[in-house]
């Protein structure tokens, strides 16, 4: 069985990362010529979730994949394998608007007729219905997609991989497509905070691709110098 890690600190906030505030690698950094060093991020409970009976999203695919991994050995070329910790509600907050985070973490199941009007609102209709545990099931991928991210603003790896996320449809306040969180978003926020920093001086530009069987909402990202555009692009086939 492979090793499983616990990601940074076990403190309420990712932010907790030393007197600077950013992530520092805890060891040896990575030499351009070496091996790719391959972190692979694995929450534990998200394969269990259920969106419902007839639902298309099936996230027990993700335990299938999973199992793919390991039967055909390739978790020999992963490095290091993590159970990352939860997003919390103020990370989440960092791209979703606050009232709609609030929704996420008091419905349920059980109070959902009690809530018509916020469902209207935030948009969790048949596509993106109400379901046990999907405060939890958010948190988990979101929380597995910053982790990933901080990975990689440490210089602790060159490739991460997190099949849980890549929710791209989720709005500010809005969820869609089966999506409640966009966790790339959120990661690319978080490495944001690491590229403006440290490589905005030398003029470089980041990407965001997205690669999908559907026609798809996609949120491209560019980063050159301080400036930072946001672009929905729709209707992109594959």
């Amino acid at each position: 069985m492979p090793r499983i890690y616990q990601t940074f600190s076990a403190s309420p906030y990712f932010d907790d990362r030393g007197s600077h505030g950013f992530a520092q690698p805890i060891t040896e950094r990575v030499n351009p010529h070496s091996r790719p060093i391959v972190s692979y991020y694995m929450p534990k409970d998200v394969g269990p979730q259920h969106y419902g009976e007839h639902h298309p999203m099936k996230s027990h695919r993700l335990t299938l994949t999973n199992a793919l991994v390991f039967g055909y050995g390739l978790d020999k070329q992963i490095h290091h394998i993590f159970n990352p910790r939860r997003a919390t509600q103020a990370e989440l907050e960092a791209y979703h608007e606050h009232d709609y985070v609030e929704f996420l973490r008091r419905v349920t199941p059980q109070n959902q007729a009690d809530m018509k009007n916020l469902l209207d609102k935030h948009n969790c209709m048949e596509d993106c219905p109400i379901f046990a545990d999907m405060w939890d099931f958010c948190r988990m991928y979101a929380g597995a997609s910053l982790a990933a991210a901080r990975k990689l603003c440490a210089g602790t790896t060159d490739i991460a991989i997190n099949w849980s996320g890549g929710l791209h449809h989720a709005k500010k306040a809005e969820a869609s497509g089966f999506c409640y969180v966009n966790d790339i978003v959120l990661g690319i926020l978080e490495l944001l905070r690491y590229v403006l920093i440290t490589v905005r001086q030398e003029g470089r530009l980041m990407g965001y691709a997205d690669i999908i069987l559907e026609y798809s909402t996609l949120t491209s990202i560019y980063i050159t110098g301080t400036a930072l555009s946001l672009r929905s692009i729709t209707q992109i086939a594959s």
